[in-house]
């Protein structure tokens, strides 16, 4: 069998991959099932606490809505105004958060894709302040709460008709 160069370049790398590898490898300590990890010099050594298993910055929360509590207030054509319906969900939302103080609220302001891009960044953005204020009315700290404008540039639903501008003239509560 005859290798050219190349080949045989590709071949040496792959196994020093190989190699490199299983030398990263972790096992578990037979005594305390503590994890390890192996040296440079070969040597086993105890893998620091939540060193690769965890995200420092994850809590442990899975930060969702509930199945039966929509994630989104819709809103009339060049209106920041909340309708009753969206007054209602909104309230969903502050017992929501009430019962988890430590959850922060990201509020998404958007709008269908008629006007310009600065007119709906700004209509976004008095969509958002409106469920922010009507949440910090209903007991939520302001603090808790952000806000941002997409404007028209992320659509829920594509197509220039009226039942997707519908769905587009929206604020959306992201739980962080």
């Amino acid at each position: 069998m005859h290798l050219n160069r190349n080949t045989g370049l590709a071949v040496a790398l792959i196994a020093l991959t190989t190699l490199g590898l299983s030398a990263c490898g972790s096992d578990s300590d037979a005594k305390g099932g503590q994890q390890s990890v192996m040296d440079v010099d070969g040597s086993r050594m105890p893998r620091p606490p939540q060193a690769i298993d965890k995200n420092p910055l994850d809590d442990g929360v899975l930060h969702v809505w509930p199945q039966d509590v929509a994630d989104r207030v819709f809103f009339d054509t060049d209106k920041s105004s909340v309708k009753p319906e969206g007054r209602s969900l909104l309230a969903t939302w502050i017992t929501f958060l009430k019962a988890h103080p430590k959850d922060q609220l990201l509020i998404e302001g958007h709008s269908d894709e008629r006007g310009t891009r600065e007119y709906n960044l700004a209509l976004g953005d008095r969509r958002a302040a409106a469920i922010k204020e009507f949440l910090v009315a209903g007991g939520i700290q302001q603090e808790r709460i952000k806000t941002i404008s997409y404007g028209k540039e992320r659509p829920a639903t594509l197509g220039s008709n009226e039942a997707a501008y519908a769905q587009n003239r929206r604020a959306v509560g992201v739980l962080q």
